[in-house]
C-alpha cells in the first residue's frame, strides 16, 4: 500500500497510464492463470463450476491470484476514482488521508463488534472463538448471515469515519514526524 504512494505522486498522465496498464495486466493474469488452474484441477462430481473454483482464492494468507482479482480492478479504476467529486468522494478521501490510522483502529473495533453481536445473539461471548483471528472453524450455529456481516461492516465504517476525520484534520495542522507516519 505505501509503496503505491510513489506511483500516486507521478505526473497525472504517467500515473493514469501506469494504473490502467498495471490493473488490466493483473486482471488478465487472474483470468489466465486462475482459469487454467480451475480447469486443470482434479474435481469430483459435486465440485462447483469452474468459474466458482476460479473465484475461490485464498485470502488468508493472500494468494497472488487473490491479490490480482481484488487489486487489479481497483488499480485499473484509479484514474476514474481520483476524478470523483461530491460527498461520497469526500468520505473516501477522508479515509484515504489516514490509511494507517484507519487500519490500526479497525481491528479492535471489528473484534469489539463481534463480541457485541455474539452477546446480543447468544447471550454469551464464547471467548474461545476470539483466541485467534480469523477464526476459520466457526461452527454452523455461530456463523453470521451475509446481511448481518454487511450491517456490522457498514456500522463499523460509519463509526470509524469520525475518528478518521478528526485525525485527518489534526494531521493537516500538526507536522510532528509521528503524525506524518500514521
Amino acid at each position: 500500500g505505501y509503496a503505491f504512494g510513489s506511483i500516486m505522486t507521478r505526473d497525472a498522465n504517467a500515473r493514469r497510464r501506469f494504473c490502467i496498464t498495471a490493473g488490466m495486466s493483473m486482471i488478465a493474469a487472474f483470468l489466465i492463470f486462475g482459469g487454467v488452474t480451475a480447469l486443470r484441477a482434479p474435481t469430483s462430481t459435486d465440485a462447483p463450476p469452474a468459474l466458482f473454483r476460479m473465484l475461490s482464492q485464498s485470502k488468508y494468507p493472500p494468494s497472488a491470484l487473490f491479490l490480482c482479482m481484488t487489486l487489479g480492478p481497483v488499480i485499473a479504476l484509479m484514474p476514474v476514482i481520483e476524478r470523483a467529486r461530491g460527498m461520497v468522494a469526500n468520505v473516501f478521501a477522508t479515509f484515504g488521508r489516514v490509511p494507517l490510522f484507519y487500519y490500526l483502529l479497525h481491528i479492535p473495533l471489528i473484534h469489539a463488534s463481534a463480541l457485541v453481536v455474539r452477546l446480543i445473539r447468544d447471550g454469551a461471548i464464547h471467548p474461545e472463538h476470539f483466541a485467534t483471528a480469523p477464526f476459520v472453524n466457526v461452527p454452523p450455529e455461530y456463523r453470521w448471515s451475509l446481511g448481518l456481516l454487511y450491517l456490522v461492516f457498514v456500522v463499523d465504517v460509519c463509526i470509524l469515519y469520525w475518528p478518521c476525520r478528526w485525525f485527518a484534520v489534526y494531521r493537516s495542522e500538526h507536522r510532528q514526524s509521528w503524525v506524518r507516519f500514521i
